[in-house]
């Protein structure tokens, strides 16, 4: 997946992960439940474990994460598509129309 935006929220509760993917067009939706995971791991000095590698840094991720949001609680699927963002189809319409009017009133000027 080369340049393409993903979403992707991991939700923790009473030692099992859920995994949600979306994408651009797509809202989010439950990919998978990783049970007996324990507690989330601290590193002997009490940080938070790294977020794209490992503790070791020996293992990077190979792109750009951007809005890390952290939250009080577990998330369902609502929670999780509602804050996922993923434009309507009428948003996107009304930006198009939007878009026409703006270069029509510029051609119209020159």
């Amino acid at each position: 997946m080369t340049n393409n935006w993903v979403f992707v929220a991991a939700s923790y509760n009473a030692g099992s992960v859920d995994l949600y993917v979306g994408s651009e067009t797509a809202p989010a939706s439950l990919v998978g439940t990783l049970a007996g995971v324990g507690t989330i791991a601290w590193d002997a000095a009490g940080d938070f474990a790294l977020v794209g590698n490992r503790f070791a840094g020996d293992r990077g991720l190979p792109g750009v994460i951007d809005d890390i949001n952290l939250y009080n609680g577990s998330a369902d699927l609502p929670f999780i598509q509602g804050i996922q963002g993923v434009p309507e189809p009428s948003s996107l319409a009304l930006l198009g129309l939007g878009s026409l009017a703006l270069a029509a009133s510029r051609r119209r000027r020159n």
